[in-house]
């Protein structure tokens, strides 16, 4: 009788066990999805390619990475930002105002929009901004091109739990595993 009461009492401690593990990850991933998704069979161990949020500033990186004792392998700033204005209106009135407010038109005019550069100091948030106090033209958008991205080092065998623990942070845009492609996947898509 008492073996038959040992390996209840087994089963119920290892039943507790994964019921615990099944609500913490709940509520630390809140999805089980997270830990399980598979972008890559095959990927660089210890590290997490990381993309932020628009207009995300290196202290608010450096903080986030500190609050977890993150290491960085390299963290890229654009040094100019990239904008694709939509309009309608006075063309080249609107296009002396964006130059004069540092904006860089680039060379190549496709139908419909402008591409322009703008120094690093010139955010998403700043190049709308400009954009819209112009009066004469109908801005209907502007697209931010420029963004902070980068790998960073974890633990081997982490990377999931990374990539589900960073992307609760409000200036995380996504996480991924750093992926291994083979030259066959490109030779796959002639």
């Amino acid at each position: 009788m008492k073996k038959k009461q040992r390996t209840i009492v087994i089963v119920l401690i290892f039943l507790l066990t994964i019921n615990i593990f099944v609500l913490y990850s709940l509520i630390e991933f809140k999805s089980l999805s997270c830990i399980f998704e598979d972008s890559f069979s095959k990927y660089v161990s210890g590290e997490v390619i990381i993309d932020f949020v628009q207009d995300t500033t290196k202290e608010e990186v450096d903080s986030l990475l500190s609050s977890y004792g993150l290491a960085s392998n390299e963290i890229r700033y654009p040094a100019k930002n990239e904008y694709r204005i939509d309009f309608t209106g006075d063309e080249d009135g609107f296009l002396e105002y964006l130059n004069q407010n540092g904006f860089t038109r680039e060379p190549h005019r496709i139908p419909s929009y402008y591409m322009f550069n703008a120094e690093g100091g010139i955010n998403c948030k700043k190049a709308t901004e400009i954009a819209n106090n112009f009066p004469g033209v109908i801005v209907t958008n502007v697209y931010c091109f420029g963004h902070v991205w980068g790998v960073i080092d974890v633990r081997w065998g982490t990377e999931r739990y990374w990539m589900c623990k960073l992307r609760k942070s409000d200036i995380v845009r996504d996480t991924d595993l750093n992926g291994i492609i083979s030259m066959q996947y490109f030779q796959s898509i002639d």
